[in-house]
């Protein structure tokens, strides 16, 4: 009975972890926190929903980005109105001791997190736009600044 328990166990642990996995990558704030984010970004709520000069946003990443107990938050934005060419465009926000919600990076483009980190343990973001050499930014202590520019993950010279 013993074997056949661990077999079946054994069957389904990979499944296990990958749920787990998934689950922890695809948290979702509560609707209060939602807006807490989305005010701190600046972001209005509408008929429409949450929604920026540029179009309706959304929060695509939600979880602790640099390991220091707190949530982080990546914000989707849109539109050519406002992010030219690339079209889209974030906001990166972390949640402070107080509980209230700051904006740490905004940008236009798509942000790339990297393995790399800065200070705090902040990762270091690579963003892609339309060139083929993106700039990457690194946590300074006080804000996130260009520390070299990569493409594919070679250093490569801004044109």
């Amino acid at each position: 009975m013993i074997k056949i328990t661990l077999k079946i166990f054994s069957a389904f642990l990979p499944l296990l972890m990958l749920s787990h996995t998934f689950a922890a990558q695809n948290n979702k704030p509560s609707k209060d926190e939602e807006a807490q984010i989305y005010k701190a970004a600046g972001i209005k709520k509408t008929a429409m929903g949450w929604e920026s000069k540029c179009s309706l946003v959304h929060i695509e990443t939600y979880k602790d980005l640099n390991n220091d107990g707190r949530m982080d938050a990546i914000v989707r934005d849109g539109g050519t109105k406002c992010y030219g060419a690339t079209g889209t465009g974030f906001y990166i926000l972390t949640k402070q001791n107080n509980h209230t919600w700051t904006k740490i990076l905004n940008s236009k483009g798509t942000p790339i997190i990297l393995p790399t980190v800065g200070r705090h343990g902040w990762p270091d973001i690579a963003i892609a736009d339309t060139s083929t050499c993106f700039p990457v930014y690194r946590w300074n202590g006080k804000s996130y600044a260009i520390d070299r520019y990569e493409d594919k993950g070679r250093a490569c010279a801004k044109r």
